[in-house]
């Protein structure tokens, strides 16, 4: 497995996954936090979904762990799978003017975020905690890490949509 994740980091395919998700997960918190639909909020927008579009195909283009597609490509279409959408109803959202594509594009892009941040979490626990990988039901160890992980940060993305979202999506978008 060790090759692997050398490879993988080196390799430039995933350096540019790496990357790109990198800055996906830097940027996402300003998006969450600044005033919305303004031109900062749209050029931060769309910096974020170019950078997540191009780490999703980089992802499904790396074949090296299982030699075909796994959990990890699973999880790059699950990313795409909300991406694609909140990227359709904020389009839609500046052409109708419409509240429930606003709300609906802010659903969408906070469950895009709590997927990067998961796959954040989990790509750090197997390379900065490897012990937990290792020994009689080391898989089970992570995957129940995990799935805590998952049920903290989905209360946390809903309580999020909740207060910052369905509360203030009938509000219109910042004119700037």
């Amino acid at each position: 497995m060790s090759g692997y994740l050398e490879t993988w980091s080196h390799h430039p395919v995933g350096l540019l996954h790496v990357g790109l998700a990198m800055l996906a997960l830097l940027t996402g918190p300003l998006l969450f936090l600044r005033r919305k639909g303004t031109r900062a909020h749209r050029v931060l927008g769309y910096g974020y979904v170019v950078a997540m579009v191009i780490a999703n195909v980089a992802a499904l283009a790396r074949y090296g762990l299982t030699g075909g597609f796994n959990l990890f490509h699973a999880a790059a279409l699950a990313s795409l799978a909300t991406l694609i959408p909140a990227s359709y109803c904020a389009w839609r959202a500046r052409v109708e003017a419409s509240r429930g594509m606003r709300v609906a594009h802010g659903i969408f892009m906070s469950w895009t975020y709590f997927g990067l941040a998961i796959a954040f979490v989990a790509e750090f626990v197997t390379r900065r905690m490897p012990q937990l990988l290792h020994g009689d039901g080391a898989w089970i160890r992570f995957s129940v890490f995990l799935l805590l992980t998952m049920l903290l940060a989905g209360w946390m993305t809903q309580r999020l949509i909740n207060l910052r979202i369905l509360k203030r999506g009938s509000e219109p978008p910042s004119s700037q």
